[in-house]
């Protein structure tokens, strides 16, 4: 198969995905018809190595974009993001599904980051006695918030709203927040952070084909 050109394909479409996903989150919708239709052509060279288990995998990628689609809170870029990979590059040196791990493994990234990212904001308010101020909550919902969301630093512009009002008093929601909300201006206000998730998709792309590449046999 060609593995080469489909990698570079596939990590330049998501590097570029990646640039314009951290400036402003907004993602041009041809960058997955170009990857889907370059990865076609590619395919039109190289017919003879398709087998079952590529079909298998692009099959896998198609079925996951449904699930990104209806259960997990993903956006329409995302989904075809999934689904241009699993057409360009479906199967990496004849052994791993890259739609796959670029699915799991850019979430398993993304979420790891995002722990990280609320844990150093609640430590540094929970050093300076400020941590989740003038917001209620049960116990459960501050330890689940802890790992899960800040108050709002003025830097920050992609943020989603995590806080409601009941009964006039500002308490933690750990609904999690639609990629179609707004993102959240007010300072001070418990927010989640809106992921930029093409980045993690592409680390996790290169290191499964590094792998893939490296655990495959000599020729």
């Amino acid at each position: 198969m060609l593995d080469l050109p489909r990698l570079v394909l596939a990590a330049v479409i998501l590097g570029i995905a990646s640039y314009h996903d951290i400036r402003t989150r907004e993602i041009p919708d041809y960058l997955w018809a170009v990857c889907g239709i370059s990865g076609a052509l590619l395919y039109l060279l190289d017919w003879q190595d398709v087998d079952l288990f590529v079909a298998f995998s692009m099959a896998s990628g198609g079925l996951l974009s449904l699930l990104a689609w209806r259960i997990f809170p993903m956006g329409e870029a995302d989904v075809l993001a999934i689904l241009s990979i699993s057409v360009a590059y479906p199967v990496a040196f004849d052994g791993v599904m890259v739609p796959a791990v670029v699915f799991f493994g850019g979430l398993l990234l993304e979420h790891m980051a995002a722990l990280f990212y609320n844990l150093r904001y609640n430590v540094e308010d929970l050093v300076r006695g400020r941590l989740f101020s003038g917001i209620s909550g049960s116990w459960h919902a501050r330890i689940a918030a802890f790992y899960s969301m800040h108050a709002r630093r003025p830097h920050e512009r992609f943020t989603f709203c995590a806080e409601r009002v009941v009964d006039g008093r500002r308490t933690i929601s750990l609904r999690t927040p639609s990629p179609d909300s707004e993102y959240e201006t007010r300072q001070g206000v418990l927010v989640t952070w809106a992921m930029p998730a093409f980045p993690f998709m592409l680390a996790a792309l290169v290191a499964g084909a590094v792998v893939a590449y490296l655990s495959s046999p000599a020729p």
